[in-house]
């Protein structure tokens, strides 16, 4: 097996093709971010690691970015094969490239057994809680908050400042800059209508982004409040907005991600009817 960096267009084809047959086939893929830097030569940060058998073919890709901290994240792309030299070659890339420590997040599938063999030591746990819509509920906004949609070009800052405040250190959603929001909004799927942004007159107190995906269910991408209007009682009503709009775009069924330690949250999800279905795995090694 020959493990080197994507290198040429063809490489990328080939890569996203791999992708999508690792879908069809119903394995685990690349989360959201890794996906969009599958790219080899656009100035993007990310680092991806193409592995192919002796005939050629592709039989694994590795996926690497840069997270807060100093630490860079990894997803793996691959089958029945021993991974040993896959995150030899992705640990040698991230500590080239400066990384202080390198987490893997594992989605189930072959790799859940490897990381701990590989020095790797368990650190998340994230939930993926679901719930068929419409919800029972309907929001009631707190007096004094209104809801609308996203404004391009004149929303990016107050959103940057509460979702920063909301997700300070957050190794995914923390400390985003102005490039981050741009390429989230440049996705096929970012609609400004399902950025429900809630404001207390001229102020952003909080906001709940939604996402369609192509089978037709809706997410909960990220909900944020700024420090300043939590416990208020805007988290449930947001959250209801989100499920109010999704089913309004006709989704049958939503879903989020949250952190299992987070039991605020998590409580919070229960009550409007979400149980959990899935759990991802983050992994981390300290590169020295």
């Amino acid at each position: 097996m020959s493990i080197r960096p994507l290198q040429s267009p063809s490489d990328r084809a080939a890569v996203l093709e791999f992708l999508a047959d690792q879908a069809r086939k119903g394995l685990p893929g690349l989360s959201e971010n890794k996906h969009a830097l599958v790219e080899y030569d656009d100035g993007r940060p990310g680092a991806g690691l193409i592995a192919r058998s002796a005939d050629g073919g592709i039989v694994a890709y590795v996926g690497l970015a840069p997270a807060a901290g100093g630490d860079w994240a990894m997803e793996i792309v691959a089958g029945e094969i021993d991974p040993g030299g896959l995150v030899a070659a992705a640990t040698d890339e991230a500590r080239r490239r400066g990384a202080k420590r390198l987490r893997w997040w594992v989605y189930g599938g072959p790799l859940s057994e490897w990381p701990e063999k590989l020095g790797f030591s368990p650190e998340r746990r994230l939930l993926i809680m679901a719930r068929p819509l419409p919800a029972d509920e309907a929001p009631q906004l707190p007096e004094g908050i209104a809801v609308g949609p996203f404004r391009r070009g004149v929303d990016e800052g107050a959103w940057l400042e509460v979702n920063n405040a909301a997700f300070r250190g957050h190794p995914e959603n923390g400390d985003l800059t102005r490039e981050d929001l741009e390429r989230r909004m440049a996705m096929d799927w970012f609609d400004p209508e399902g950025l429900r942004m809630a404001w207390a007159g001229e102020r952003l107190a909080g906001f709940c982004w939604t996402k369609i995906h192509p089978g037709g269910d809706g997410e909960i991408y990220i909900i944020g409040l700024h420090p300043d209007f939590q416990g208020r009682g805007l988290g449930r009503p947001l959250v209801l907005e989100g499920f109010r709009h999704l089913h309004e775009r006709g989704c049958g069924r939503v879903f989020l991600y949250t952190e299992e330690d987070n039991g605020a949250a998590v409580r919070l999800y229960e009550k409007v009817g979400m149980q959990v279905v899935e759990t991802h795995r983050s992994y981390l090694r300290a590169l020295g």
